[in-house]
């Protein structure tokens, strides 16, 4: 018999950790609106303090989840060292074309982004040279 998902078995457990209390105080005369409270806070003090392992597995399996294997994207190293070289893997032709190099000259974007920091590094020094003590 397959045993049940780890999130489903930590609901479960949660959902009794609030409904137990929460029946307790009813049944004890406590006002529904207070009772449904004080249950809340004790099923939360109660799952903190039991259920850390559970909570490790479901957190586990929900990593697991979301980082299935798939196509290896390249990193931005991978798509640099392919520029240079001259090859271009596919994925990165089609995920950021702006990084592609012909015969080593700059794209638009590229070019642009060197002439705005070159205008940057002289307006600094102009700020520095006028800031300077003669």
């Amino acid at each position: 018999m397959k045993s049940l998902p780890a999130w489903l078995s930590y609901t479960v457990i949660r959902l009794l950790l609030f409904v137990v209390p929460l029946v307790i105080l009813i049944v004890s005369g406590v006002a529904p609106i207070v009772a449904t409270i004080l249950a809340a806070i004790i099923g939360l003090c109660l799952s903190y303090i039991f259920l850390r392992g559970q909570r490790a597995r479901v957190a586990e399996s929900v990593y697991r989840a979301r980082h299935r294997e798939s196509a290896h994207a390249p990193s931005d190293a991978d798509i640099e060292d392919a520029a240079l070289g001259g090859d271009i893997p596919s994925a990165a032709q089609g995920a950021a074309p702006d990084l592609q190099v012909a015969g080593g000259a700059l794209s638009e974007r590229e070019g642009s982004a060197q002439e705005k920091t070159e205008g940057q590094r002289s307006e600094t020094g102009e700020l520095q040279r006028k800031h300077e003590l003669p």
